[in-house]
């Protein structure tokens, strides 16, 4: 028997190749609770999850594509369900290659208080979910235009060996790899900046686990950002056999940050000060592309 992601839906009596009826039965289950549910061909893969007569069922379901936000108990089934998938599970919802989930981040969780953040995406420090608004850079979730994105917010602060910066952003969810191939980081940045004396960049974070989601050191990349709220296509490095970065021995799993991040070049450190808001939008992870 499988160990990790595999053994746990055994376990709930959902085999690695019905992991897709799994997911109908989260889904199914939380519609009789109530709750707003994702529909079958909204995300952009997970309507493969729903075949034949299951994907026949899920017709009652409602369509994220009509309905883009889903309450805080329906995102933890979702993800949680996302969570289970094996490698060949993963592989077969996202056939287009990404395996990023909700990459252009048009798919919203909503809470109590309002908007909280894009499905299957966690904040870190102080970011911002930017919902349908325009900000975000296209194409979309199958071809449409991706009028969303996510921030993060740059601050300056002093500390004994000068002037440092902080930078919010958001981490994925766990992604399943194999180390036999090689995968590509890219990404879509663009900055507003409200200090002059600050070179702003966009920067990303890359945490590997073992089968049992045990932490690996990662690695990390930044890029500059030459223009003012333009968008500009991040390629931040490729990770796979005979690349510059290597599969660290056990990964199984990665979760990708994206972040702000800058440094002092001039002039005087405005302690606790905001920075600049750096955008980003269209996150890819997966086989490398043809350019």
């Amino acid at each position: 028997m499988n160990s990790g992601p595999e053994r746990d839906l055994i376990e709930q009596g959902l085999q690695a190749q019905t992991s897709r009826r799994g997911l109908f039965r989260g889904a199914r289950y939380a519609a009789g609770a109530g709750l707003v549910v994702v529909g079958a061909g909204a995300l952009g893969g997970l309507d493969r999850l729903l075949v034949g007569q299951e994907k026949a069922q899920a017709a009652s379901l409602e369509d994220l594509s009509e309905k883009p936000l889903v309450e805080e108990e329906t995102a933890k089934i979702i993800e949680g369900r996302l969570r289970q998938l094996s490698l060949e599970g993963q592989e077969l919802i996202f056939r287009g290659g990404n395996r990023v989930f909700n990459a252009s981040f048009e798919y919203g969780v909503r809470n109590r208080s309002g908007l909280a953040r894009p499905l299957g995406w966690e904040k870190v420090g102080k970011a911002n979910y930017h919902f349908r608004d325009g900000s975000g850079n296209g194409p979309g979730l199958a071809g449409r235009l991706s009028s969303s994105s996510v921030s993060g917010d740059l601050e300056s602060f002093i500390d004994p060996f000068g002037c440092g910066t902080e930078g919010g952003g958001w981490r994925s969810m766990y992604i399943f790899i194999d180390p036999r191939r090689t995968y590509e980081l890219g990404w879509d940045a663009k900055k507003q900046t409200l200090e002059s004396d600050f070179e702003i960049m966009s920067e990303s974070s890359i945490d590997f686990f073992d089968r049992r989601r045990n932490f690996i050191p990662g690695i990390g990349s930044g890029s500059g950002l030459s223009y003012e709220d333009t968008y500009e296509q991040i390629n931040a490095f490729k990770i796979g056999p005979g690349e510059l970065v290597t599969w660290p021995e056990g990964a199984r799993f990665v979760r990708i940050k994206i972040f702000a991040g800058g440094f002092q070049t001039g002039g005087s450190c405005p302690d606790g000060t905001k920075l600049a808001k750096v955008f980003c939008d269209n996150v890819y992870f997966g086989p490398p592309r043809i350019p």
